[in-house]
Protein backbone atom coordinates (compact mmCIF):
# COMPACT_ATOMS: atom_id res chain seq x y z
CA UNK A 1 0.00 0.00 0.00
CA UNK A 2 1.40 3.39 -0.86
CA UNK A 3 0.74 6.27 1.35
CA UNK A 4 1.29 10.32 1.13
CA UNK A 5 3.43 12.27 3.18
CA UNK A 6 3.08 15.65 4.56
CA UNK A 7 5.41 17.87 2.55
CA UNK A 8 9.06 17.66 4.44
CA UNK A 9 8.52 14.66 6.08
CA UNK A 10 10.33 11.19 5.28
CA UNK A 11 8.89 7.95 6.08
CA UNK A 12 12.64 5.84 8.05
CA UNK A 13 11.16 5.32 11.39
CA UNK A 14 12.91 2.42 12.15
CA UNK A 15 9.91 1.00 14.44
CA UNK A 16 6.78 2.37 12.67
CA UNK A 17 4.71 0.85 10.01
CA UNK A 18 3.51 3.89 7.25
CA UNK A 19 0.85 3.06 6.02
CA UNK A 20 -2.32 4.70 4.04
CA UNK A 21 -3.33 8.02 4.44
CA UNK A 22 -6.93 9.28 3.73
CA UNK A 23 -7.48 12.97 4.24
CA UNK A 24 -11.38 12.16 4.49
CA UNK A 25 -11.79 9.55 7.25
CA UNK A 26 -11.02 6.10 7.05
CA UNK A 27 -13.66 3.28 4.90
CA UNK A 28 -13.41 -0.49 6.40
CA UNK A 29 -10.16 -2.02 5.28
CA UNK A 30 -10.95 -6.02 5.45
CA UNK A 31 -8.48 -8.49 6.30
CA UNK A 32 -8.25 -11.54 7.89
CA UNK A 33 -9.21 -12.19 11.08
CA UNK A 34 -7.37 -14.26 13.99
CA UNK A 35 -8.22 -16.09 16.87
CA UNK A 36 -7.80 -14.46 20.21
CA UNK A 37 -8.62 -13.81 23.53
CA UNK A 38 -11.65 -11.69 24.01
CA UNK A 39 -11.85 -9.00 26.40
CA UNK A 40 -14.42 -9.85 29.37
CA UNK A 41 -15.65 -6.10 30.82
CA UNK A 42 -16.51 -5.48 34.55
CA UNK A 43 -19.94 -4.27 35.16
CA UNK A 44 -20.05 -1.44 32.69
CA UNK A 45 -20.28 2.18 33.97
CA UNK A 46 -20.22 4.72 31.84
CA UNK A 47 -20.91 7.79 33.14
CA UNK A 48 -24.60 9.18 34.08
CA UNK A 49 -24.78 11.55 30.97
CA UNK A 50 -23.96 8.59 28.71
CA UNK A 51 -27.07 6.95 28.70
CA UNK A 52 -27.32 7.51 25.29
CA UNK A 53 -24.44 5.06 24.51
CA UNK A 54 -25.06 2.02 22.44
CA UNK A 55 -23.74 -1.46 24.28
CA UNK A 56 -20.71 -1.24 21.87
CA UNK A 57 -20.21 2.47 23.03
CA UNK A 58 -20.30 1.51 26.34
CA UNK A 59 -18.16 -1.47 26.14
CA UNK A 60 -15.51 1.00 24.40
CA UNK A 61 -15.94 3.49 27.12
CA UNK A 62 -15.25 0.68 29.76
CA UNK A 63 -12.24 -0.75 28.18
CA UNK A 64 -11.12 2.92 28.28
CA UNK A 65 -11.26 3.32 31.71
CA UNK A 66 -10.23 0.44 32.94
CA UNK A 67 -6.83 -0.84 30.31
CA UNK A 68 -6.34 2.25 27.61
CA UNK A 69 -5.98 5.48 30.09
CA UNK A 70 -3.94 3.30 32.09
CA UNK A 71 -1.18 2.56 29.33
CA UNK A 72 -1.37 5.38 27.55
CA UNK A 73 0.21 7.07 30.75
CA UNK A 74 2.96 4.46 30.64
CA UNK A 75 4.54 3.97 33.79
CA UNK A 76 4.00 7.86 35.14
CA UNK A 77 0.41 8.65 36.96
CA UNK A 78 -1.70 10.82 34.36
CA UNK A 79 -4.82 12.67 35.28
CA UNK A 80 -4.57 13.58 31.56
CA UNK A 81 -5.42 10.38 30.31
CA UNK A 82 -7.81 8.76 33.84
CA UNK A 83 -9.82 11.77 34.45
CA UNK A 84 -9.39 14.49 32.20
CA UNK A 85 -9.87 13.07 28.84
CA UNK A 86 -12.89 10.64 30.40
CA UNK A 87 -14.74 13.74 31.75
CA UNK A 88 -14.63 16.05 29.07
CA UNK A 89 -16.13 13.26 26.65
CA UNK A 90 -19.07 13.50 28.85
CA UNK A 91 -18.97 17.67 27.86
CA UNK A 92 -17.91 17.02 24.03
CA UNK A 93 -19.36 15.47 21.43
CA UNK A 94 -15.85 14.86 19.52
CA UNK A 95 -13.87 13.83 22.04
CA UNK A 96 -16.59 11.26 23.08
CA UNK A 97 -16.38 9.84 19.56
CA UNK A 98 -12.64 9.58 19.72
CA UNK A 99 -12.35 7.84 22.48
CA UNK A 100 -15.03 5.61 21.94
CA UNK A 101 -12.75 4.64 18.62
CA UNK A 102 -9.21 4.76 19.78
CA UNK A 103 -10.28 1.95 23.16
CA UNK A 104 -12.25 -0.03 20.61
CA UNK A 105 -8.99 -0.14 18.40
CA UNK A 106 -6.89 -0.57 21.66
CA UNK A 107 -8.61 -3.77 22.06
CA UNK A 108 -8.20 -4.99 18.85
CA UNK A 109 -4.43 -4.02 19.05
CA UNK A 110 -4.20 -5.70 22.73
CA UNK A 111 -6.18 -9.00 21.72
CA UNK A 112 -3.58 -9.79 18.38
CA UNK A 113 -6.09 -8.99 16.22
CA UNK A 114 -5.26 -8.24 12.57
CA UNK A 115 -6.97 -5.02 11.10
CA UNK A 116 -10.16 -5.81 9.31
CA UNK A 117 -13.72 -6.81 10.53
CA UNK A 118 -16.80 -5.51 11.88
CA UNK A 119 -14.79 -4.25 15.18
CA UNK A 120 -12.75 -1.72 13.00
CA UNK A 121 -15.89 -0.94 11.20
CA UNK A 122 -17.18 1.02 13.97
CA UNK A 123 -13.77 2.12 15.19
CA UNK A 124 -13.12 3.79 12.19
CA UNK A 125 -17.19 4.74 11.72
CA UNK A 126 -16.62 6.34 15.26
CA UNK A 127 -12.87 7.93 14.36
CA UNK A 128 -15.00 9.93 11.43
CA UNK A 129 -17.78 10.89 13.64
CA UNK A 130 -15.23 12.84 15.54
CA UNK A 131 -13.21 14.30 13.31
CA UNK A 132 -16.22 15.53 11.60
CA UNK A 133 -17.51 17.27 14.78
CA UNK A 134 -13.79 18.41 15.30
CA UNK A 135 -14.03 20.16 12.40
CA UNK A 136 -17.38 21.48 13.16
CA UNK A 137 -16.57 22.82 16.19
CA UNK A 138 -13.27 25.10 14.73
CA UNK A 139 -14.72 26.51 12.22
CA UNK A 140 -18.16 27.55 14.11
CA UNK A 141 -18.22 30.82 15.82
CA UNK A 142 -21.01 29.80 17.68
CA UNK A 143 -19.01 26.57 19.21
CA UNK A 144 -18.94 26.27 23.12
CA UNK A 145 -15.97 23.70 23.04
CA UNK A 146 -13.45 25.33 25.41
CA UNK A 147 -10.05 24.62 24.49
CA UNK A 148 -8.62 21.81 26.22
CA UNK A 149 -11.92 19.37 24.69
CA UNK A 150 -9.93 20.86 20.87
CA UNK A 151 -6.22 19.51 22.07
CA UNK A 152 -7.86 16.61 23.63
CA UNK A 153 -9.15 15.55 20.51
CA UNK A 154 -5.92 16.38 19.05
CA UNK A 155 -4.39 14.09 21.38
CA UNK A 156 -6.90 11.30 20.49
CA UNK A 157 -6.64 11.49 16.93
CA UNK A 158 -2.45 11.43 16.91
CA UNK A 159 -3.19 8.22 19.24
CA UNK A 160 -5.90 6.29 16.92
CA UNK A 161 -2.78 6.94 14.11
CA UNK A 162 -0.21 6.18 15.99
CA UNK A 163 -1.99 2.67 17.00
CA UNK A 164 -3.26 1.71 13.00
CA UNK A 165 0.57 2.00 12.52
CA UNK A 166 -0.20 5.65 10.07
CA UNK A 167 3.41 6.81 11.06
CA UNK A 168 2.98 10.02 8.13
CA UNK A 169 -0.37 10.54 9.32
CA UNK A 170 0.43 10.88 13.49
CA UNK A 171 2.96 13.35 12.28
CA UNK A 172 0.93 15.34 10.60
CA UNK A 173 -1.37 15.56 12.74
CA UNK A 174 1.22 16.89 15.66
CA UNK A 175 2.03 19.29 13.90
CA UNK A 176 -0.96 20.68 13.03
CA UNK A 177 -2.01 20.19 16.69
CA UNK A 178 0.73 22.63 17.46
CA UNK A 179 -0.62 25.05 15.06
CA UNK A 180 -4.31 24.46 16.84
CA UNK A 181 -2.91 24.77 20.22
CA UNK A 182 -1.24 28.45 19.28
CA UNK A 183 -3.98 29.45 17.64
CA UNK A 184 -5.97 28.62 20.38
CA UNK A 185 -4.27 30.31 22.97
CA UNK A 186 -4.18 33.38 21.40
CA UNK A 187 -8.19 33.32 21.11
CA UNK A 188 -9.44 35.04 24.59
CA UNK A 189 -12.86 33.37 23.71
CA UNK A 190 -11.35 30.18 23.83
CA UNK A 191 -8.79 31.08 27.20
CA UNK A 192 -12.21 32.40 29.11
CA UNK A 193 -13.20 28.79 29.14
CA UNK A 194 -10.22 26.91 30.24
CA UNK A 195 -9.67 25.58 33.45
CA UNK A 196 -6.47 26.07 34.22
CA UNK A 197 -3.17 26.87 33.35
CA UNK A 198 -2.26 23.67 34.86
CA UNK A 199 -4.42 21.82 32.55
CA UNK A 200 -3.15 23.90 29.38
CA UNK A 201 0.35 22.72 30.75
CA UNK A 202 -0.57 18.79 30.97
CA UNK A 203 -1.36 18.67 27.14
CA UNK A 204 1.64 20.67 26.19
CA UNK A 205 3.90 18.48 27.81
CA UNK A 206 2.41 15.49 26.03
CA UNK A 207 2.27 17.00 23.01
CA UNK A 208 6.16 17.96 23.34
CA UNK A 209 6.89 14.14 24.00
CA UNK A 210 5.13 12.96 21.04
CA UNK A 211 6.99 15.80 19.40
CA UNK A 212 10.60 14.64 21.05
CA UNK A 213 9.52 11.16 19.76
CA UNK A 214 8.98 12.69 15.81
CA UNK A 215 12.01 14.59 15.66
CA UNK A 216 14.27 11.37 17.04
CA UNK A 217 12.90 9.54 13.83
CA UNK A 218 13.01 11.73 11.23
CA UNK A 219 15.34 14.48 12.39
CA UNK A 220 14.82 18.22 12.81
CA UNK A 221 15.16 19.22 9.22
CA UNK A 222 12.21 16.91 8.28
CA UNK A 223 10.39 17.38 11.22
CA UNK A 224 10.62 21.54 10.05
CA UNK A 225 9.80 22.90 13.65
CA UNK A 226 11.20 24.79 15.92
CA UNK A 227 11.27 22.01 18.43
CA UNK A 228 11.83 22.91 22.20
CA UNK A 229 11.28 26.58 21.18
CA UNK A 230 8.22 26.22 23.49
CA UNK A 231 9.94 26.88 26.57
CA UNK A 232 8.75 29.93 28.20
CA UNK A 233 9.64 32.35 31.23
CA UNK A 234 12.53 31.58 33.55
CA UNK A 235 13.78 28.00 33.88
CA UNK A 236 12.83 26.26 37.12
CA UNK A 237 14.83 25.90 39.93
CA UNK A 238 15.62 22.13 40.82
CA UNK A 239 14.60 21.42 44.17
CA UNK A 240 17.07 19.93 46.69
CA UNK A 241 14.80 16.57 46.47
CA UNK A 242 12.21 15.52 43.89
CA UNK A 243 8.53 14.67 45.43
CA UNK A 244 7.73 12.14 43.05
CA UNK A 245 9.10 10.12 40.33
CA UNK A 246 7.04 12.15 37.96
CA UNK A 247 8.50 15.26 38.86
CA UNK A 248 12.08 14.38 38.38
CA UNK A 249 10.97 13.22 34.82
CA UNK A 250 9.59 16.52 34.17
CA UNK A 251 12.52 18.17 35.44
CA UNK A 252 14.85 15.91 33.26
CA UNK A 253 12.49 16.34 29.97
CA UNK A 254 12.81 20.63 30.60
CA UNK A 255 16.52 20.11 30.76
CA UNK A 256 17.23 18.21 28.25
CA UNK A 257 14.80 19.83 25.83
CA UNK A 258 16.53 23.52 27.01
CA UNK A 259 20.25 21.64 26.02
CA UNK A 260 18.94 20.52 22.57
CA UNK A 261 17.52 24.12 22.30
CA UNK A 262 20.54 26.02 23.44
CA UNK A 263 22.74 23.60 20.99
CA UNK A 264 21.14 24.55 18.46
CA UNK A 265 20.25 21.24 17.43
CA UNK A 266 22.05 18.58 14.66
CA UNK A 267 22.04 19.94 11.23
CA UNK A 268 21.50 16.38 9.72
CA UNK A 269 18.70 14.58 8.88
CA UNK A 270 19.10 11.43 10.00
CA UNK A 271 19.39 12.12 13.77
CA UNK A 272 19.01 8.95 15.84
CA UNK A 273 19.53 8.73 19.94
CA UNK A 274 22.96 9.03 20.95
CA UNK A 275 24.40 9.36 17.37
CA UNK A 276 24.11 12.92 16.95
CA UNK A 277 21.72 14.14 19.64
CA UNK A 278 24.26 16.30 20.94
CA UNK A 279 26.29 19.28 19.94
CA UNK A 280 29.84 20.38 20.76
CA UNK A 281 28.73 23.79 22.72
CA UNK A 282 29.22 25.65 26.21
CA UNK A 283 28.78 22.23 28.20
CA UNK A 284 29.59 22.96 31.62
CA UNK A 285 26.34 24.79 32.55
CA UNK A 286 24.14 21.86 31.35
CA UNK A 287 26.43 19.06 32.88
CA UNK A 288 26.13 20.93 36.43
CA UNK A 289 22.41 20.95 35.84
CA UNK A 290 22.81 17.05 35.12
CA UNK A 291 24.91 16.38 38.11
CA UNK A 292 22.22 18.35 40.82
CA UNK A 293 19.40 16.06 38.89
CA UNK A 294 21.35 12.98 39.04
CA UNK A 295 21.99 13.94 42.67
CA UNK A 296 17.87 14.00 43.18
CA UNK A 297 17.42 10.95 41.65
CA UNK A 298 19.58 9.41 44.07
CA UNK A 299 17.70 10.35 46.69
CA UNK A 300 14.45 9.04 45.03
CA UNK A 301 16.31 5.85 44.83
CA UNK A 302 17.69 5.52 48.25
CA UNK A 303 13.41 6.43 48.97
CA UNK A 304 12.10 3.49 47.14
CA UNK A 305 11.45 0.56 49.08
CA UNK A 306 7.84 1.17 49.63
CA UNK A 307 7.54 2.12 45.98
CA UNK A 308 4.23 1.48 43.97
CA UNK A 309 5.44 -1.27 40.99
CA UNK A 310 4.63 1.24 38.16
CA UNK A 311 6.49 3.80 40.14
CA UNK A 312 9.99 1.89 40.87
CA UNK A 313 9.63 1.09 36.59
CA UNK A 314 9.53 4.83 36.19
CA UNK A 315 12.25 5.35 38.65
CA UNK A 316 14.07 2.39 36.21
CA UNK A 317 13.37 4.35 33.53
CA UNK A 318 15.01 7.60 34.64
CA UNK A 319 18.21 5.52 35.41
CA UNK A 320 18.32 4.14 32.02
CA UNK A 321 17.99 7.77 30.84
CA UNK A 322 20.57 9.20 33.39
CA UNK A 323 23.27 5.90 31.65
CA UNK A 324 21.85 7.51 28.16
CA UNK A 325 22.75 10.78 28.93
CA UNK A 326 25.85 10.28 30.54
CA UNK A 327 27.70 7.92 27.69
CA UNK A 328 26.10 10.68 25.30
CA UNK A 329 27.83 13.80 26.79
CA UNK A 330 31.02 11.55 27.14
CA UNK A 331 30.75 10.64 23.56
CA UNK A 332 30.58 14.14 22.54
CA UNK A 333 33.21 15.50 24.18
CA UNK A 334 35.78 13.04 22.66
CA UNK A 335 34.22 12.90 19.33
CA UNK A 336 36.13 13.07 15.89
CA UNK A 337 35.47 13.82 12.44
CA UNK A 338 36.04 10.31 10.87
CA UNK A 339 32.80 8.13 11.48
CA UNK A 340 34.93 4.99 13.72
CA UNK A 341 32.19 2.84 15.10
CA UNK A 342 35.01 1.10 17.58
CA UNK A 343 33.76 4.22 19.45
CA UNK A 344 31.10 2.49 20.76
CA UNK A 345 32.90 -0.42 22.65
CA UNK A 346 33.84 1.64 25.79
CA UNK A 347 30.37 1.44 26.39
CA UNK A 348 30.01 -1.65 26.74
CA UNK A 349 29.48 -1.83 30.46
CA UNK A 350 27.36 0.69 30.12
CA UNK A 351 25.02 -1.05 27.94
CA UNK A 352 24.78 -4.20 29.48
CA UNK A 353 23.32 -2.15 33.18
CA UNK A 354 20.89 -0.67 30.73
CA UNK A 355 19.73 -3.99 29.46
CA UNK A 356 19.38 -5.37 32.83
CA UNK A 357 17.65 -2.62 34.29
CA UNK A 358 15.26 -3.14 31.17
CA UNK A 359 14.46 -6.42 31.96
CA UNK A 360 14.48 -5.76 35.76
CA UNK A 361 11.80 -3.06 34.73
CA UNK A 362 9.66 -5.49 32.48
CA UNK A 363 9.67 -8.12 34.90
CA UNK A 364 8.49 -5.98 37.47
CA UNK A 365 5.54 -5.18 36.24
CA UNK A 366 4.57 -8.42 33.61
CA UNK A 367 1.93 -10.01 35.71
CA UNK A 368 3.46 -13.37 37.05
CA UNK A 369 0.52 -15.20 34.74
CA UNK A 370 1.85 -14.18 31.96
CA UNK A 371 5.68 -14.69 31.98
CA UNK A 372 5.56 -17.02 28.54
CA UNK A 373 6.75 -15.17 25.75
CA UNK A 374 3.97 -16.31 23.67
CA UNK A 375 1.09 -15.41 25.82
CA UNK A 376 2.38 -11.68 26.43
CA UNK A 377 -0.21 -9.57 25.05
CA UNK A 378 0.47 -6.16 23.09
CA UNK A 379 1.20 -3.04 25.49
CA UNK A 380 0.29 0.34 24.12
CA UNK A 381 1.81 3.13 25.89
CA UNK A 382 3.05 6.72 24.20
CA UNK A 383 5.17 7.23 26.84
CA UNK A 384 8.96 5.77 25.75
CA UNK A 385 11.64 4.30 27.80
CA UNK A 386 12.16 0.95 26.95
CA UNK A 387 11.72 0.22 22.89
CA UNK A 388 14.26 3.05 22.24
CA UNK A 389 17.03 1.84 24.67
CA UNK A 390 17.33 -1.38 23.41
CA UNK A 391 17.03 -0.56 19.91
CA UNK A 392 20.04 1.61 20.58
CA UNK A 393 21.79 -0.89 22.01
CA UNK A 394 21.10 -3.94 19.87
CA UNK A 395 22.71 -2.17 16.95
CA UNK A 396 25.45 -0.26 18.52
CA UNK A 397 26.63 -2.26 20.80
CA UNK A 398 28.81 -5.16 19.49
CA UNK A 399 29.03 -7.91 22.49
CA UNK A 400 27.42 -10.75 21.01
CA UNK A 401 25.64 -11.40 24.19
CA UNK A 402 24.33 -8.33 25.25
CA UNK A 403 22.63 -7.26 21.70
CA UNK A 404 21.02 -10.68 21.66
CA UNK A 405 19.73 -10.12 24.62
CA UNK A 406 18.47 -6.89 24.14
CA UNK A 407 17.14 -8.27 20.93
CA UNK A 408 15.29 -11.36 22.85
CA UNK A 409 13.37 -8.94 25.51
CA UNK A 410 12.16 -6.65 22.28
CA UNK A 411 10.36 -9.91 21.03
CA UNK A 412 9.63 -11.19 24.42
CA UNK A 413 7.55 -7.85 25.66
CA UNK A 414 5.27 -6.55 22.55
CA UNK A 415 5.64 -3.17 23.12
CA UNK A 416 4.05 -0.36 20.92
CA UNK A 417 5.83 2.99 22.80
CA UNK A 418 4.54 6.27 20.76
CA UNK A 419 5.98 5.80 17.34
CA UNK A 420 8.65 3.07 18.41
CA UNK A 421 7.37 -0.43 17.65
CA UNK A 422 9.15 -2.88 19.47
CA UNK A 423 8.79 -6.19 16.71
CA UNK A 424 9.87 -3.86 14.14
CA UNK A 425 13.17 -2.59 15.88
CA UNK A 426 14.10 -6.26 16.77
CA UNK A 427 13.96 -7.31 12.85
CA UNK A 428 16.03 -4.24 11.97
CA UNK A 429 18.24 -5.45 14.63
CA UNK A 430 18.97 -9.29 14.10
CA UNK A 431 19.67 -7.91 10.34
CA UNK A 432 22.16 -5.66 11.80
CA UNK A 433 23.79 -8.44 13.66
CA UNK A 434 23.55 -10.61 10.67
CA UNK A 435 25.28 -8.13 8.56
CA UNK A 436 27.85 -7.42 10.83
CA UNK A 437 28.70 -10.46 11.91
CA UNK A 438 28.33 -12.54 8.70
CA UNK A 439 31.84 -14.41 7.67
CA UNK A 440 33.35 -13.32 10.92
CA UNK A 441 33.37 -16.61 12.38
CA UNK A 442 33.16 -16.93 15.98
CA UNK A 443 32.19 -14.02 17.77
CA UNK A 444 32.76 -14.15 20.98
CA UNK A 445 33.43 -10.28 22.11
CA UNK A 446 33.17 -6.33 20.58
CA UNK A 447 36.71 -7.01 19.41
CA UNK A 448 35.78 -9.53 17.11
CA UNK A 449 33.80 -7.37 15.18
CA UNK A 450 36.06 -4.62 13.04
CA UNK A 451 35.56 -1.76 12.29
CA UNK A 452 34.96 -1.99 8.56
CA UNK A 453 32.18 -4.66 9.20
CA UNK A 454 30.33 -2.18 11.25
CA UNK A 455 27.86 0.05 9.84
CA UNK A 456 25.94 3.15 10.55
CA UNK A 457 23.32 5.63 9.51
CA UNK A 458 21.04 3.07 9.66
CA UNK A 459 17.70 3.95 8.12
CA UNK A 460 14.55 1.07 7.73
CA UNK A 461 11.69 1.74 5.65
CA UNK A 462 8.92 -0.68 6.24
CA UNK A 463 6.00 -1.99 4.04
CA UNK A 464 4.17 -4.08 5.94
CA UNK A 465 1.60 -5.11 3.52
CA UNK A 466 4.09 -7.43 2.18
CA UNK A 467 6.10 -8.25 4.79
CA UNK A 468 9.45 -6.34 4.17
CA UNK A 469 11.77 -3.24 4.46
CA UNK A 470 14.31 -1.39 3.05
CA UNK A 471 17.52 -0.85 4.89
CA UNK A 472 20.07 1.75 4.12
CA UNK A 473 22.96 2.09 6.02
CA UNK A 474 26.49 2.71 5.41
CA UNK A 475 29.56 0.38 5.33
CA UNK A 476 33.19 0.31 4.45
CA UNK A 477 33.32 -2.49 0.76
CA UNK A 478 36.02 -4.43 2.78
CA UNK A 479 39.04 -4.23 5.24
CA UNK A 480 41.24 -2.96 2.37
CA UNK A 481 38.71 -0.23 0.90
CA UNK A 482 38.51 2.84 2.85
CA UNK A 483 35.79 5.49 3.51
CA UNK A 484 32.31 4.33 4.24
CA UNK A 485 29.78 3.55 1.02
CA UNK A 486 25.91 4.20 1.07
CA UNK A 487 23.77 0.54 0.80
CA UNK A 488 20.20 -0.23 -0.06
CA UNK A 489 19.12 -3.64 0.71
CA UNK A 490 15.66 -5.61 1.43
CA UNK A 491 14.63 -7.20 4.21
CA UNK A 492 11.88 -9.73 4.05
CA UNK A 493 10.08 -11.77 6.68
CA UNK A 494 7.51 -14.70 6.89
Amino acid sequence: MKFCLPPGLSADSPMQNPQGRKCDGYENEQSPQEECVLYKPQTIRPPPSFSILSPQESRSFQFFYERTSSQLSGFHESDLWSSTIFQLASEDEAVRHGVVALASLHEDFSAGRVNGGDSEHFALKQYNQAIRRHVHQLDSPQSQAGIECHLAACLIFISIEIIRGRFASSLSLLKKSFGVFDELLRNRKYLQKTASYDLLKAFGSQLNRLEAQAVGLIGPKAWGMAYASRIRGPPPMLPEAFSSVTEARDYFEYYANAYILDSGMSTKEDVVPMDNDIQQGDLSTHINIFNQWSSGLDDLIGRSNNMPVNEKAALGVLQIERLILTSSLDLIMHRTSVDVQMMWDKYTDISGQIVDLVQSILEMVEPSSDKAPTSRKPYFTLDLGIVGPLYDIARRCRDPNIRRKAIGLLHAYPRQEGMFDSVLAARVAEHVVEIEEGGLGIVKSCADVPDWARISDVHPVFDLEKRKAVLFYSRQLSAHHVGRVPVQETIEWD
